[in-house]
């Protein structure tokens, strides 16, 4: 390869500096970002929920005792300082009727239930876009700016880190399964949420764990980890092959190349002098341990087990129980490293198998079917899925940061769902709560009660999480069935942000 000195020297300054500086980047990179420290995680929860909010008007959870809560958020007692619940969540429905965002009326027209006038669709709990795209994906988004909110904060934010994990959102016998949009040169394009937590673990994590035989620019896999926590140096690993190029570049060259690499080792030897001064933080979020240690102890080596033997294990029921407790470890631990948007993703509107949880009983079924009865299985699965949003939030806050608040604190959990009636399919009411304070910009703690007949509150919903999230530039979020931006839904929910 030939190459002249004025690139050798911008590359080769470039990979010093970057490299050299791996562990600090991954491990606050989010503070350059627009958003500063906050983080999101949007999860979907499919078919809606019953006995969901409490009962009577908005309230302060201040006050209440575990009784206050409906049996299906009773898990979010212990969180109730962290919570925000609102009842009255609707979905946009256009003037004229309920035809235009109506299930059925996709299957046949002008059979839409009077009671399902305002189902949007799993495309509307993150993009605010109504309407099914299973039908016909390219002709249901060709010329439509939909866009989610986990991709619009990516667009808006760039450089920022994101993960996306899916709970049996790609099963085969599953329909309607898309929750998360992307923009491309303007057109919407339909994200395809990954359901095998294995890869999706590797993809995130893997470049930092112990390889065997594997390189990255010379350096096998466990010498990237060394150089990634702290226990070598770039430099160790680079002086004898900068040394071949002295014939290549001269004696001169050569020279201030070497002073170049001296001084960014003198710097470096200074800085853990001042390390071993001070001391570390103790386990705080900034320190390297909590992005190198395995968060997934066993599950690892079991995921690999499983995956030999079948690679589609992911979307066996018996297996469902450990993708559940391992994306819950990979989210917690993408946030402790520097993620700032994450997105979970429990089945879809048509989940054709059983839920399985290790932490609630869910009986034998299928979701979709029991659903619509709103039977034993229905409601064991909605529960289950609070849980482990409750296992999520708690672990996030225990994870402290080096200003003594949690990463709780800076983050916002959004969980929804596409609809509210699980049996006559309708948007109205549908299960939405938060949890966390983004940052100081959320009055947590508090039920606030809706109007359900409040046009295209879910939209404005959208817009007040865009909000809390440091985008006030945006005024409304999301577009219709008929390709136009939502009107008369501008503006955020009030009392759900802080002034």
């Amino acid at each position: 390869m030939k190459i002249d000195r004025r690139h050798f020297f911008k590359f080769s300054g470039n990979s010093l500096i970057a490299l050299s500086m791996a562990r600090a980047l991954r491990a606050t990179d989010c503070q350059a970002a627009e958003l500063g420290m906050k983080r999101a995680i949007l999860v979907y929860m499919p078919t809606g929920a019953i006995d969901f909010a409490p009962a009577g008007p908005s309230q302060s959870f201040s006050a209440v005792d575990e009784s206050y809560f409906p049996d299906l958020t009773k898990p979010l007692f212990s969180l109730k300082d962290d919570l925000l619940i609102l009842s009255g969540m609707t979905h946009y429905s256009p003037p004229g009727g309920a035809a235009p965002n109506n299930h059925f009326e996709g299957y046949a027209p002008g059979l839409a239930l009077p009671s399902s006038g305002t189902y949007g669709g799993p495309s509307h709990v993150f993009a605010g876009g109504g309407g099914y795209s299973h039908l016909d994906a390219q002709a249901a988004l060709s010329g439509r700016n939909l866009e989610s909110l986990d991709h619009y904060l990516a667009r808006n934010n760039p450089g920022i880190k994101s993960v996306h994990l899916g709970y049996n959102s790609s099963h085969p016998t599953s329909i309607n399964s898309n929750i998360s949009y992307r923009l491309e040169d303007g057109v919407s394009k339909a994200y395809d949420i990954v359901d095998d937590p294995l890869k999706n673990y590797m993809d995130l994590f893997g470049l930092f764990s112990n390889g065997q035989g594997a390189s990255v620019q010379g350096l096998n896999l466990q010498d990237v980890g060394s150089i990634y926590a702290g226990k070598k140096r770039l430099l160790d690993f680079i002086y004898k092959d900068i040394a071949q190029f002295k014939d290549k570049i001269g004696n001169d060259a050569f020279t201030v190349l070497q002073e170049s690499i001296d001084s960014i080792d003198s710097i470096g030897k200074q800085l853990q002098d001042k390390i071993n001064e001070q001391g570390s933080p103790g386990g705080a979020i900034g320190s390297i341990q909590e992005c190198v240690s395995n968060p997934l102890g066993s599950g690892l080596d079991q995921m690999k087990a499983k995956a030999a033997q079948n690679p589609k294990w992911y979307h066996a029921e018996e297996n469902l129980p450990l993708v559940a407790d391992v994306n819950n470890k990979i989210m917690v631990n993408a946030m402790a490293c520097g993620a700032q948007v994450g997105v979970l993703q429990f089945g879809c509107g048509h989940s054709a198998f059983g839920f399985r949880f290790n932490d609630i009983e869910v009986p034998p079924g299928e979701h979709h079917s029991s659903s619509h009865g709103k039977g034993t299985a229905y409601r064991a699965s909605q529960k289950g899925i609070i849980q482990q949003v409750a296992s999520i939030a708690t672990s996030l806050k225990s994870l402290q940061l080096a200003n003594g608040s949690s990463v709780l604190d800076e983050t916002l959990i959004l969980l929804s769902s596409c609809m509210g009636d699980s049996d006559a399919h309708d948007g109205r009411n549908v299960p939405t709560l938060m949890i966390g304070g983004a940052g100081g910009a959320i009055n947590k703690g508090q039920y606030i009660a809706l109007g359900q007949n409040e046009p295209g509150s879910y939209n404005r919903l959208l817009t007040t999480v865009a909000h809390a999230l440091g985008h006030k530039e945006v005024d409304s979020f999301g577009i219709n069935v008929n390709k136009q931006s939502i009107s008369g839904v501008s503006g955020v929910i009030p009392g759900v942000l802080k002034e």
